[in-house]
């Protein structure tokens, strides 16, 4: 027999031996809690994040664009891990505990594609669409979708079984969600994210709408969308207000994109990159952008701006609770736009989401990090931010 396998042999045979001499010394307790919670923590059922609350659902009411509305407070689903089950009585236990919880969180929720058809038309006019449902009066043909050839790493399933959509209103919905992933992602070069799923159901019938929101998701109030992270689903009320209806599919998309792929993003830059996505645009049916957001500025220009080393350290359950939050969601949409409007703050931008893709499982803290990444720290990010807004801000092309 060669030596290497002489070795490997006895390597295996040593570390059964181990294993079964550890095994032996446990306690009867502690061997029904590592039973009880392995069974808690089962491979096949690991699909959420654990211990703190995600941002897991967040709600925006519709409101008419420039008018200021107050908006309700959200309601954050609370995805502990069984308490129970993983009740430590001492510190071994305590030990295996923290293990399964640290093994459950680095396995990221996983997605599987199912099989699309993607169909192509042309309109009395000429204009190519495309669309996942065959059209009923014109003649198609079935194409491969380029949004599920690249990577097969982002899915969008639209469900609009309670909502009759304006003309085209799938094919425009499609081309932004899979623009606003495309410049998220791929523009800003962040690693490390598995394929991402958007379930996105739309209600016509306000009745529908708060009949489904009570049944998935009862503490959300007035809410006109929201979205849930164990369902990997936002769900819209689309009123009569089509413009306003994109805008909220587009904000409640960018929770998707970031729960999927960020985990625990702060309040702050959750809610900064889904305002400053809902004013996304095309120019010439493929040129993105995305324009200054008319009223956030508004709500900036009317009110005492804070000092980041403390808007920074609001924590995620005070948020949305007093009336504050309006200026708050205008903070978080501003310095977005501020990071990504020069090549500088853009940098340490992607330097920053991929960090938070890279710890997906742990919670950040954003004023250490900028005070230990942004040059210059805290102060030096509040007085460029106010000269920022002390100026005409830029839109952003794309």
């Amino acid at each position: 027999m060669a030596k290497p396998t002489k070795l490997i042999l006895f390597w295996s045979g040593l570390a059964m031996i181990t294993l079964a001499v550890v095994y032996q010394s446990l306690s009867q307790a502690q061997v029904k809690s590592i039973k009880a919670a392995m069974n808690a923590w089962r491979v096949d059922q690991v699909d959420e994040l654990p211990q703190k609350p995600v941002n897991e659902v967040v709600s925006k009411p519709y409101k008419p664009v420039g008018t200021p509305t107050s908006r309700p407070q959200a309601s954050f689903g609370d995805r502990k891990a069984p308490a129970k089950e993983l009740n430590a009585t001492n510190e071994a236990d305590l030990h295996i505990a923290q293990h399964l919880h640290q093994a459950h969180c680095q396995r990221k929720p996983k997605v599987r594609f199912a099989k699309q058809q993607v169909y192509q038309w042309k309109d009395a006019s000429g204009k190519v669409h495309f669309s996942d449902q065959a059209p009923k009066s014109v003649a198609a043909n079935e194409v491969q979708s380029r949004s599920m050839q690249s990577s097969a790493k982002f899915s969008l399933d639209l469900n609009s079984e309670k909502a009759s959509l304006p003309a085209f209103a799938r094919d425009r919905i499609t081309r932004d969600v899979n623009t606003i992933y495309r410049i998220l992602i791929k523009a800003l070069a962040i690693k490390n994210v598995d394929p991402i799923l958007l379930r996105l159901r739309l209600f016509d019938e306000k009745s529908a709408f708060n009949r489904y929101k009570k049944k998935v998701a009862p503490n959300m109030g007035k809410a006109g969308g929201f979205y849930i992270g164990r369902l990997r689903e936002a769900s819209v009320f689309t009123s009569d207000n089509e413009q306003r209806m994109y805008s909220v599919i587009r904000h409640e998309a960018v929770h998707a994109i970031n729960h999927q792929a960020f985990g625990r993003t702060p309040t702050w830059l959750n809610e900064g990159l889904a305002e400053y996505f809902e004013s996304l645009e095309f120019q010439y049916g493929s040129h993105a952008r995305t324009l200054p957001n008319t009223y956030q500025l508004g709500i900036l220009k009317r009110s005492s701006l804070p000092f980041l080393g403390e808007y920074l350290q609001v924590e995620h359950k005070d948020w949305y609770a007093d009336e504050s939050q309006s200026l708050r969601y205008a903070v978080a949409w501003s310095l977005v736009t501020f990071f990504l409007s020069s090549e500088e703050t853009t940098g340490f931008f992607k330097k920053m989401l991929n960090h938070l893709s890279a710890n997906y499982c742990q919670s950040m803290d954003s004023l250490a990090y900028i005070n230990q990444h942004f040059p210059g720290g805290v102060n030096q990010l509040d007085s460029q931010w106010r000269k920022f807004l002390s100026k005409e801000i830029p839109l952003h092309n794309y």
